[in-house]
């Protein structure tokens, strides 16, 4: 029985149908993590996944054509000037608006940015053949080709040209990945530590000005100021980052001295407000194989300090030791996030 599909729904469903077996996916734009969300952490040991995209409109994230296996993967192809978002498995058809991207289906159960509708049709059906027909005879045309070397360095620079474009003619912004992230550019992004006790940071609105603040002891806010600080949840011993949590951010445009000035330890508070601009993100902070590297980096003992297992001084965060070590820590994160991406 065919259905009509929005929102949540439309989302789920393409992943439902992505996931089936035979999978074909003429989907005109990949956006940053969109191989996981699409096919799950399964795709790299799947061999049933045929898929044509779009590459001229730079709509396509490089980094995510490398996911899916280009230069090398003979299964992924390009059509020029491409615009279907069609998904066709041995679970259905799924034919709408939605591209495989944030804006089209969200990323890491957040919900799509853009409003997108669909339809789904049963396998078997005569949409279900038709859609079909139409793949395989798209598959076969001259002009769908091989994402091979030369296309992905085009799509690499057509990306890059797209992000310099303004808001308002770029489909989806394109964030980048860790690997793009300069800390002498884009400025050092402080890492700060907490436990479910309660701990540095607390997710919760400041005064009904701000969100994700800081407590800090020293009313020397020099250096913390105008920087991405990122927070991540430690087991209470410090001996590791707990397992499903993750980190986040924010952007340090405010502080308060003495905000907690009845309490002993730690009065002052350094936040976001809600009322203030925010830099863009010096890449894609939601990225599932981010997140990856950064459990990975931040559980081992070379960065015991971030997390202080020792318990030695918790409240550092800008004194010169633990810069240098955030420098290595985000260099390493880099690695492991490029090992895991072109393994």
């Amino acid at each position: 029985m065919p259905e009509f599909l929005s929102g949540d729904g439309l989302s789920n469903r393409i992943r439902e149908v992505a996931r089936g077996r035979d999978a074909r996916c003429a989907v005109a734009f990949w956006g940053t993590g969109a191989a996981y969300e699409v096919f799950g952490g399964e795709f790299a040991q799947r061999d049933d996944v045929k898929i044509i995209c779009d590459i001229s409109m730079g709509g396509t994230n490089p980094l995510t054509l490398r996911q899916l296996g280009a230069p090398e993967n003979e299964l992924l192809k390009f059509k020029e000037s491409l615009h279907a978002k069609t998904y066709l498995s041995e679970e259905g058809l799924v034919v709408g608006s939605a591209n495989a991207s944030s804006n089209g289906i969200g990323r890491a159960g957040s919900p799509a940015g853009l409003v997108e509708a669909g339809s789904f049709f049963p396998a078997g059906s005569p949409e279900w053949q038709e859609a079909q027909n139409w793949f395989c005879s798209l598959w076969d045309e001259p002009g769908c080709v091989e994402v091979d070397q030369q296309a992905l360095e085009r799509a690499e620079d057509l990306w890059r040209r797209r992000a310099k474009l303004p808001v308002e003619f770029q489909a989806e912004a394109p964030a980048g990945t860790v690997l793009d992230y300069d800390p002498d550019r884009d400025g050092l992004i402080l890492l700060s530590w907490y436990t479910c006790n309660g701990g540095q940071v607390h997710d919760r609105e400041v005064a009904g000005n701000g969100r994700s603040f800081l407590r800090i002891s020293d009313d020397d806010n020099n250096g913390i100021m105008g920087k991405w600080i990122c927070c991540f949840q430690v087991l209470d011993d410090g001996t590791g980052m707990e397992e499903n949590a993750r980190p986040y951010f924010f952007f340090s445009s405010d502080f308060e001295e003495d905000y907690f000035a009845e309490e002993d330890s730690d009065p002052h508070i350094v936040y976001q407000r809600v009322d203030a601009p925010t830099p863009p993100p010096p890449f894609d902070f939601d990225d599932p194989y981010f997140r990856r590297a950064f459990q990975d980096v931040i559980n081992r003992g070379d960065f015991s300090q971030l997390r202080d297992e020792d318990h030695d001084d918790p409240w550092l965060l800008t004194d010169h030791d633990h810069i240098n070590l955030m420098r290595r820590f985000w260099l390493a994160v880099q690695k492991a996030y490029r090992d895991a991406t072109q393994a």
